[in-house]
Order: C-alpha cells, then structure tokens, then sequence
C-alpha cells in the first residue's frame, strides 16, 4: 500500500444530495428513471457479490429508498430469482416514484407482501436481503415497524443471509455517521448520486460494511459545489519530502517534544522516536529529570534536555522548527508553566506547533485563550479531549463530529485532527476525512507517535493542513499494514514508527 499523488472525493450532506436530485430530474432525468438506474445498481452489486445465493428478499419503506427496493425485487422477478418483498407501507398508500415503481413490480409478478417480525424463511444462508428500508431522510427516533424490521434483518444476518442497504443502514444517520436505537448491520452500502459524509465516521464503519457508490449517471456540473467536506483517500502527496543529493540534518528542521512529566516517560519517547522516522534532521526531548535520562538510554539519536524551570526553556526552544507540546506533559505545575511559555515563545517566534494530550487539557482545564500566530498550530484531540475544549461531552462530540471538529477550528482558530474512526482534519470551513478505520490503532501510545509525525512533518517545511493530511494517511495505513500482516490485537505503538518510515519512502 503506497502514498501517491492527492485525490479528493467529495462528500455531501443529506440535504445537499437532495437538491443535486432535483436539480438532475429539472436538467431533463426523470425521477422514475434515476430510481430504475439505482434499483439496477443495487440488484448487480448483490449478484455480483453473492452470485450463489438463491433468493433476494427486499425490506422497503414508505419514500424513494422503499421504490429503489421495489425495482430490485421486479429486477429479481425478470431475471427469474425467488424474490419477496416485504413492505413497511401498502403499495396504494405510496407516492410519486416510489408508487409507479411498485405498481411496476406487482404488474411483473413480484411476491409481495406486509412485513411482519414473524416471518421466516427455511435456509438464511441462502438469502440476500435487501435494506430499503429508510433512506437519507431519516433523522429522527425509530418507530413501529421499522424498528422490528431492523431487528429481523440483523437476526437473518446472524442466521447466515448476506445483507445489502440502499443507500446507507437503515437507522444511521446520513450527516453524522451516528446511530438511532437500532441500525442494520449490513454486509455492503451502495450510496447513489453523492457520498454521504456519515458513512466515513463515528459509528458507520461497524455497519456500512463494504462501502459502493454509484452516481446514477449524473453530470458532473450538476454536483453541488458548494460541499464543506471531501473524502481523503489513501493517497496524498509526499512529494515534498524528496531531498537533494547535497543537503545536511539542518535542511529538515529540529522537532522539539516538550512532555513526558514524571511517570509519563514512555509518551515523550514515542513521539520523539515517530519525528526521527518520519524524517526531521533532529529532535530533541525537552523535560523532567526521569524522561532526559531515559532518553539518553533510549534514543542516542535523540538529544534530551532538561527544563527546570521556564527560562531554561525559552534558551531551548531557540532552534526549534516546530514543537510538539502534550505527549505525557501531566497536569501538574510544571506542566501548566512550561505550556504557557511555549505558547507565548511560539507565536512570538512564528515556530510551527502541535498541540496534544494534556496540552489540550490543560487549555481546557485553565481556559486558556491561545495567543495570536502567525502560521495556525495543530491540535490533535480524541474525542473526550474535543469534549473538554468544547466544555460539553464524549456523547455530544461523537453525535456529529463534523459540527465538533469545525467548532474547535473555529474557536481555537487551529488546524484540528479529531482522532477516531474516520479521522476528521478541520481547517475553518474545510474539513477532510479519512476513510480508513483501523481498530489495531486502538492503543496507548498511537497518538504520541501523530504527534511526533505531524511535527516532523511541519519541520520540513509542510504547512500544517497538509502536514495534517499526510500524518493522518501515513499512520492509518502502518495501522492497515499492521492488521493485515498480524491482525488487530496486540499492536505496541513503538512499532509504527517504523512502518510509517517504509509508507513515507515507498511514496517519493
């Protein structure tokens, strides 16, 4: 798996996939035929996954996602498949689209009939059902029967049935990534026209499954341009990191790792270990007596200073190209003093700035009012960090992490990468996302080694957005590479640094 040249996908929220479908049906598509071009798509994707499988059941609601079903299952019938359809509303109580797709399907043969949780069939293993349950409009609590249809797709899941959801699960929410009271757990997602922004974060990986799209043929100048975020691929550019035959450690800068207060050494360490392999000419570890001396042990490569007090800091902080403030930092006295100091020395001397762990809880904590820069830090906060900045909590955050990561870009006028799966980078107005989800990552320790790979990348020169996209792509994939040669459990985070070497290399 290797970095390349950067590409973007967008992403678009709920509200703006549905005007891009009204603008496409005003250009001259009828809703009919781009319901029929979706219902197509869905009915090749579960062939094409699950060619052996015997019977198509389709689950269909009330709106447009309940007609795209409709279609599959008349798709099912032409082809000569056992199909059924179970529907959630009577096909004469439908409308619009949805209502000549299911006249359409009955007038083909179709085997219809009211959904009811009673419902069984002989061999689950043998079935493909289809979610079309609810679509990008839901965005509120489930009710009867829907929630009892969920449930009764899950359980054929466990029974053995291959599930495939229309759009998106039934139960997610399309802007958010987050899940009502009951979400399908589906085995494939087949999203039309437009991506949507929630199924690349929060909750979504555990129920997306593989995620398709399929634009349903519609033009390109009729996408809305106006999206606030796009996907980040696996793919950004590294190519500034190339290096002339004649240059010297001084050409890529002096990483700086301000933390590791006492009983918090082990932090310290891995970010400074992660700025020697991601490529800084030199690192130094400034702190407490415990971790100096442990650095001098550890990490020859690496010079470590002690900080007694915070004049002594200042005199170090001089040939630093960018620090890194957090990774085992503490929250005691000492803590809140040298953070301070370097915040002021930092924006008075234009120095690049990650801003990590207990840095960012102690500006929580204080209330602290960062100073003016001149080049915007970097915060790197999970989301009960994000939470602490926020003054509001884990549940909130994780509700929409889009309107989080913007508030905190916002108000701390910082480049901010909120961690979790499907990492979201957030500059003012922008925001980008990783699609990778990489649960080997779940360890202490992992975001010390962000930490200390997004300093050294500002170090050489990057500026903070694409030093941000380029540390979230390298480490997410170490994080791939690891479960893919091992397996999710049992990843110690000194062991990334070294993949993420390999990943930044592979991609000059």
């Amino acid at each position: 798996m290797k970095l390349s040249a950067e590409q973007y996908q967008p992403l678009f929220s709920a509200e703006q996939v549905a005007r891009i479908d009204k603008e496409a049906i005003r250009c001259g598509t009828p809703g009919l035929e781009l319901m029929t071009r979706a219902g197509q798509a869905c009915f090749e994707l579960a062939q094409k996954l699950w060619p052996r499988r015997g019977c198509i059941v389709v689950l269909a609601g009330a709106g447009n996602n309940g007609g795209d079903g409709w279609v599959v299952a008349e798709l099912a019938k032409r082809a000569g498949l056992d199909q059924q359809l179970l529907y959630l509303k009577a096909p004469e109580a439908l409308r619009a689209e949805a209502a000549e797709a299911a006249t359409r399907a009955l007038n083909a043969g179709v085997n219809a009939r009211l959904f009811s949780a009673d419902i069984a069939f002989e061999k689950s293993e043998q079935l493909i059902i289809v979610d079309a349950l609810l679509g990008t409009g839901f965005g509120s609590e489930l009710k009867e029967p829907f929630r009892h249809a969920i449930d009764w797709i899950n359980h054929q899941r466990s029974l053995g049935a291959s599930v495939l959801s229309v759009d998106l699960p039934s139960g997610l929410y399309a802007d958010t990534g987050a899940v009502s009271s009951a979400v399908v757990n589906a085995h494939a997602s087949l999203s039309f026209i437009g991506r949507k922004r929630g199924l690349y974060t929060a909750d979504a990986a555990n129920y997306c499954g593989q995620r398709f799209f399929e634009p349903l043929g519609v033009a390109e100048h009729i996408v809305d341009a106006e999206h606030s975020s796009v996907l980040l691929l696996e793919s950004v550019d590294a190519s500034s990191l190339r290096r002339a035959p004649v240059c010297h450690k001084g050409s890529f800068g002096h990483v700086g790792v301000l933390g590791g207060a006492e009983g918090m050494t082990g932090a310290a360490l891995l970010a400074a270990d992660a700025a020697l392999h991601s490529g800084a000419g030199l690192v130094s570890i400034l702190s407490e007596r415990a971790t100096v001396e442990a650095a001098r042990q550890c990490l020859p490569e690496c010079m470590a200073h002690l900080v007694d007090d915070t004049q002594a800091l200042l005199n170090l902080l001089e040939p630093i190209s960018a620090l890194a403030v957090g990774p085992g930092l503490a929250r005691g006295e000492w803590s809140s003093k040298v953070l301070c100091a370097a915040l002021k020395h930092a924006s008075q001397n234009d120095k690049a700035l990650v801003l990590d762990a207990d840095a960012l809880n102690l500006i929580a904590e204080q209330s602290l009012r960062l100073p003016q820069f001149s080049r915007a830090p970097i915060m790197t906060p999970h989301p009960a960090e994000a939470a602490r900045l926020l003054n509001t909590d884990v549940n909130a955050v994780q509700a929409d992490r889009y309107r989080a990561v913007r508030e905190l870009s916002e108000r701390y006028r910082c480049v901010v990468v909120l961690k979790g799966a499907g990492t979201l980078i957030a500059d003012s107005d922008k925001i980008w996302v990783s699609p990778l989800s990489c649960p080997a990552l779940a360890v202490g320790g992992a975001g010390d080694v962000l930490c200390g790979l997004i300093a050294a990348l500002l170090a050489q020169g990057l500026n903070a957005v694409a030093a941000a996209k380029l540390a979230v792509c390298a480490h997410g994939l170490a994080g791939v590479k690891i479960e893919q040669q091992r397996g999710v459990l049992g990843l110690k985070a000194g062991e990334l640094p070294e993949l993420i070497r390999t990943i930044l290399n592979d991609s000059l």
